[in-house]
């Protein structure tokens, strides 16, 4: 049985985000308002972010590239279709 694909990640950004997730998580209006975290726990939490930035970058990059391949491809294909011969209907027809 295939075993399910879970993102990788350090253990300790892990435990920031279940931090932050339980701090989000409580709808209790008379609970703390700020969540603190040590200068190491930030330095994590930025550093994740900062790869996600590169990441999702990449991203837009290589979707900006293949919307510029399509578009080169569709026109090839629209050049090469105005120049086949067309039929004229009623000179097919016997």
């Amino acid at each position: 049985m295939a075993e399910a694909l879970t993102p990788k990640t350090q253990p300790e950004v892990d435990r920031i985000v279940e931090r932050m997730k339980a701090f989000l998580d409580n709808p209790c209006p008379d609970g703390p308002k700020r969540l603190s975290m040590s200068r190491e726990d930030v330095r994590w939490v930025v550093a994740e972010i900062e790869g996600g930035r590169e990441a999702f970058g990449t991203l837009v990059q290589t979707n900006a590239g293949m919307r510029t391949r399509a578009a080169t491809m569709q026109s090839t294909i629209d050049t090469l279709m105005s120049m086949r011969p067309t039929e004229n209907p009623s000179s097919t027809a016997r």
